[in-house]
């Protein structure tokens, strides 16, 4: 049966098309509406104006965003890219149309409307596709006709036809096609690329010549079209030798060449110990510490560097190829003058940066000082000593007046001397707090005037400060507290400590040889004071009950600080009380007094959780 089916085909073609077969009428319009692009502003807009039903329209790239219809108009989105669209109908025969260049809210208008086209015996179709599609479709003899592949040629009279396929970048086909009657035909036609690509890297960003083509040439590869051809490339770059090349692009052929281009460098060798930022002609850089190796390009430059706190530093240099230069900063101090005044006058100002001390001198003060965090600590005989920080900038002159205020008595029963220890002073120390104390020697001894306030040992540590009972006497690291709980009698008579934090031998300054007097210390003291009147001559010539003050004749100062229990404390205006760094034993510890009813010095044991004064000793 399918047999004479077939024989029936060929011998009567007219079979084949028997029907009325319907072709797009498509006419571009020149309308003014200009559609809104709410939903769509990133799309073009192609209108077509037609009563067709069924009308829908496909893109070769995907790039129909959407689609619109009403009763007389569709409505399609696009992405503004290059593409060919493919109108469709039921009955109807394809049609191309081809989008070359589209921008986003970019309409154009269209009317589509069909034309009945039947096919006769005596003619034929041919399907012309090509690869690549989009190729301009020419016939000899029709010069109207204009149309891009693929395409077919539908019910056209059965005979030879001269076609011509143009597509840009390819070489064209001319060619002869025969459409036979009654036959439906297809073809593909090839055209050949008619271009190579040449890709190109350098080392830095150049100007490259390809004849007269210039290009911009980076650090990635980057295609470039080029026709069959032989080809001269130069780069002429004052960064690099000069470098030429002659090479030859066949079509279709991709070229990879990275230039190998040498570079005219010469380096600096910057040396400094630490980070800092700089400019070389006006360009902003940053420097790691130590030494550094900077490649240069030859020339002439200039590096500047600005540092907080030091003045600029310029340096111009040259660089020629392989050259070396060296170079390693030198600063200067941006001072800034500082004023200081007190009332009243004649206070101590000792300056602190990065916890090291230095002394500036007395009240009213005028000096330099260089840019930075700094923190001050003024000091007068009989007024609270006054700590402050500062920030010394560049370009503002620092100034400051302080109050001081007077030390009150702490004492119920005389008031606290205020004047400075006048025999024999000697000198000053801080701990590591920056705690302020005068010193004086007596016989081959230097001791503090005052007693301890250091709230951490010498490496930085934090000493624990407890308040409560349970916990003072079950301590064994090192604790401090004052007396009664009170902070205001720091002041006067400094803290007290138990045996811990003595034991820990890090109460005193690491430096300078000062150390928590031993019982042989305190014995050498107590005979140099005077032996069985050492007492009488050690303690403050106020702050005694009665008639137990002192003669000082040594400048010790000594006060009646008092002490304290576990859960008590005792004889605060009554007696002095200094641990020495001598044990009794595992549970005790030597202990000296100065009691308000005697001229002697005693010693005696006490448990090691209680809590006594300290003073600080170096020999001479």
């Amino acid at each position: 049966m399918k047999f004479y089916l077939i024989a029936l085909t060929l011998i009567f073609p007219s079979l084949l098309f028997s029907q009325s077969l319907k072709e797009f009428d498509l006419q571009e319009m020149s309308e003014q509406q200009i559609p809104v692009f709410v939903e769509h502003p990133n799309e073009a807009a192609l209108i077509f104006y037609t009563a067709i039903n069924g009308f829908t329209v496909q893109s070769s790239t995907g790039g129909i965003v959407k689609i619109e219809s009403e009763t007389s108009k569709v409505i399609v989105f696009v992405k503004p890219e290059r593409q060919i669209l493919t109108l469709k109908a039921p009955g109807f025969f394809e049609k191309k149309l081809v989008m070359e260049s589209l921008s986003s809210k970019e309409a154009k208008f269209y009317k589509l409307n069909q034309i009945e086209v039947a096919y006769s015996p005596e003619k034929g179709s041919f399907l012309i596709n090509t690869d690549p599609e989009g190729c301009m479709l020419k016939i000899d003899g029709m010069p109207s006709f204009k149309q891009f592949t693929p395409f077919e040629l539908y019910d056209y009279e059965a005979k030879k036809y001269r076609i011509s396929l143009v597509k840009p970048d390819y070489f064209p086909i001319d060619t002869l096609i025969e459409i036979r009657r009654g036959l439906k035909q297809s073809k593909m036609f090839r055209l050949r690329v008619m271009f190579g690509i040449i890709s190109l890297k350098a080392p830095a960003p150049v100007k490259v010549k390809i004849n007269d083509l210039e290009l911009d040439v980076g650090n990635e590869f980057m295609n470039q079209k080029l026709r069959e051809g032989e080809y001269l490339l130069t780069v002429n770059d004052f960064r690099f030798d000069p470098y030429q090349e002659t090479f030859r692009i066949q079509a279709g052929e991709m070229k990879v060449d990275e230039l190998p281009l040498v570079k005219r460098v010469g380096f600096l060798k910057f040396n400094h110990a630490d980070a800092l930022e700089f400019s070389v002609n006006g360009k902003a850089m940053d420097k790691k510490p130590g030494m550094q190796v900077i490649e240069f390009y030859e020339g002439n430059f200039e590096l500047q560097i600005k540092r907080a706190g030091f003045q600029p530093v310029s340096f111009p240099f040259s660089i020629k190829k392989g050259a070396i230069v060296s170079f390693e900063p030198v600063f200067k101090s941006v001072l800034i003058p500082i004023t200081i005044t007190t009332q009243p006058e004649g206070a101590t100002v000792t300056l602190f940066r990065n916890g090291e001390p230095q002394v500036l001198g007395f009240t009213p003060l005028k000096d330099e000082l260089t840019v930075g965090k700094v923190e001050f600590l003024v000091r007068n005989a009989g007024y609270h000593d006054f700590k402050f920080s500062a920030e010394i900038e560049e370009g503002k002159p620092f100034t400051r007046s302080i109050d001081l205020q007077e030390i009150k008595s702490k004492f119920s029963t005389a008031e606290v001397e205020k004047s400075k220890p006048v025999i024999y002073p000697t000198g000053q120390l801080f701990d590591i707090c920056g705690n302020f104390y005068q010193t004086v020697v007596i016989g081959d001894q230097e001791w503090t005037v005052e007693n301890l306030r250091t709230t951490k040992f010498n490496d930085g540590t934090e000493i624990q400060k407890i308040t409560d009972g349970n916990e003072w006497k079950n301590d064994r690291t090192g604790a401090y507290c004052t007396y009664n709980n009170r902070g205001e009698f720091a002041d006067s008579v400094g803290l007290l400590y138990n045996y811990f934090a003595v034991e820990t031998g890090e109460l005193a300054p690491e430096n300078g040889g000062w150390r928590v007097p031993t019982e042989a210390d305190w014995e050498k003291l107590i005979l140099a004071a005077g032996g069985d009147s050492a007492a009488l001559n050690l303690k403050s010539k106020l702050g005694w009950p009665g008639k137990g003050n002192g003669t000082n004749n040594f400048g010790f100062s000594g006060l009646p600080g008092g002490w304290r229990s576990s859960n008590s404390f005792f004889h605060y205006g009554k007696t002095g009380n200094w641990w020495t760094a001598t044990e009794s034993n595992s549970e005790m510890s030597k202990v000296v007094i100065m009691d308000y009813r005697f001229s002697a010095v005693e010693k005696d044991s006490y448990p090691k959780f209680n809590g006594f004064s300290i003073r600080l000793v170096r020999d001479r």
